[in-house]
């Protein structure tokens, strides 16, 4: 009787009933949100401000996952960045970085010890680091994630085996951010700005 009251008024109305658009969580909300700033910035061109901006939506939506703990997700993107058909070098780094530390926390050591060091040798090869590497290398909670999943490897290498010393290294971040010998002192950097204590 119902069903036959609801089409009787569709009929009468002219129209059929509208399925309401699904409703998503914060979470969903927040990662379509990161999905269209990055694919807005997927051909920055030439642009130096517009490859940063486009590097920086990158990395919020690849340390989303890897906050989730998505990592199917996040290897998918990270892969995307990697082979990105713009060829933008920023986002290639990115994504070889972000690779190596999915590698790490799917228990793959060696692949991902691998890659890892495949993308600190370009430094060696080219003679300088890969497109924005030290940006990303002083990105804190990047640095966590690599810390992560370098702590994944050292435990799951098979016997006997230990990290090269370059990647012990970036397992350890606050060996990076040392202060000058003598520390920081606040008169010192006073007397840098011009200012008198």
């Amino acid at each position: 009787m119902r069903n036959q009251q609801r089409a009787w008024g569709e009929e009468a109305l002219g129209q059929k009933a509208v399925p309401l658009p699904p409703v998503l969580t914060e979470t969903q909300r927040q990662e379509n949100f990161m999905r269209e700033a990055v694919e807005q910035y997927s051909d920055p061109g030439k642009d130096p401000m517009r490859v940063d901006l486009g590097l920086k939506h990158a990395l919020e939506l690849g340390l989303f996952y890897l906050k989730q703990q998505r990592l199917d997700d996040a290897d998918r993107f990270f892969l995307d960045l990697r082979d990105n058909r713009n060829k933008v070098e920023a986002y290639r780094t990115l994504g070889l970085l972000g690779h190596a530390i999915v590698l790490g926390l799917e228990n793959q050591p060696v692949e991902s010890n691998r890659a890892f060091m495949d993308l600190l040798g370009d430094k060696a090869r080219a003679g300088k680091p890969p497109d924005r590497l030290p940006f990303l290398l002083n990105q804190a909670p990047l640095r966590y994630e690599i810390a992560r999943a370098l702590d994944y490897n050292r435990i799951n290498l098979p016997g006997g085996q230990s990290l090269p010393p370059t990647l012990e290294a970036l397992r350890k971040p606050a060996e990076w951010w040392t202060a000058p010998e003598g520390g920081l002192r606040r008169g010192a950097q006073n007397r840098k700005l011009g200012k008198t204590s």
